[in-house]
């Protein structure tokens, strides 16, 4: 395997944590979905702050690679399969006509460039057809609450990891985020085992490797923020998704948060939840909780 995408270790922690801000429109809908029906908002991969976030690199394969593998992965269908046909030539219903239309696309040096030059377009469209939402080990970073609690005006949602629960409800857990000085770097045979569901390894990654590549690997210096994420390929869309595996135990309000932020927060919120805040210590820059 190469060293430029590792696989996750999947040593859960015992919490996670997810910081939001207040000062959305979406803020009172993220705490609804979130306490009352464990539901997370996914977001699309392209809509990262950081343009290395979710962005491997992109190395073309060469002409026999590509041969190589339709032959055994899709054979007879280098370019065009059946439902290309279909779309293509609607009018066209003989079975054996349609035939003979695939048998003309077969690998000609023509049709072989042409996969050849799809390549940054195929990855593009697997970054477009997955979402993410993120987490962290870490409640006391003061650089997190800076950064995604609106200054620590905002708050911080415990949850609790079920092991047990792990794809017993759906297909969406927590990964932790694999940290690197190199970018990764993946070719068209990675991106068409990936888009086919080939198993096993083929090209230069196994289709899971693919998948930390694209939405699990970031750059060393975000190493703070000690990042878990869920992923979301199934359903190619942005919104509330289930995350059965992660139950929500405690609220925790930034230290710059309004005084009324508590009640606004206890009515919307199932009363077993407790509420803490943020306090900001007097001996050093370190922060600790305090019930509310």
């Amino acid at each position: 395997m190469s060293t430029n995408v590792t696989q996750s270790t999947n040593n859960f922690p015992e919490f996670l944590y997810r910081y939001r801000s207040n000062s959305t429109r979406y803020a009172c809908q993220d705490l609804k979905q979130a306490i009352g029906f464990r539901r997370v908002y996914f977001s699309s991969l392209l809509g990262q702050n950081d343009p290395f976030d979710c962005n491997p690199s992109f190395k073309s394969s060469s002409a026999q690679e590509i041969v190589d593998y339709f032959k055994k992965h899709r054979p007879g269908k280098l370019i065009v399969e059946e439902k290309t046909v279909s779309k293509l030539f609607p009018k066209i219903s003989s079975p054996g006509e349609r035939r003979r239309i695939r048998r003309a696309y077969r690998p000609t040096l023509a049709n072989i460039e042409r996969v050849m030059q799809t390549g940054e377009a195929l990855l593009q469209e697997q970054r477009r057809k997955a979402f993410i939402c993120c987490f962290s080990e870490s409640w006391d970073s003061p650089l997190m609450w800076s950064h995604y609690s609106n200054s620590h005006r905002g708050y911080c949602i415990k949850y609790r990891v079920r092991e047990d629960l792990m794809q017993k409800f759906d297909d969406r857990f927590p990964l932790d985020v694999k940290y690197s000085s190199k970018r990764p770097k993946l070719t068209m045979i990675d991106l068409l085992k990936f888009a086919d569901g080939v198993k096993g390894k083929v090209g230069n990654y196994s289709q899971n490797e693919v998948l930390l590549a694209l939405a699990y690997q970031k750059p060393d210096e975000w190493k703070y923020e000690k990042e878990w994420r869920a992923h979301s390929l199934s359903d190619p869309r942005p919104g509330y998704k289930p995350l059965s595996a992660l139950e929500p135990v405690e609220v925790i309000l930034g230290a710059n948060s309004d005084d009324r932020i508590p009640d606004f927060i206890r009515r919307r919120v199932d009363e077993r939840i407790p509420i803490s805040k943020v306090n900001l210590s007097s001996q050093n820059y370190s922060i600790c909780l305090k019930p509310v």
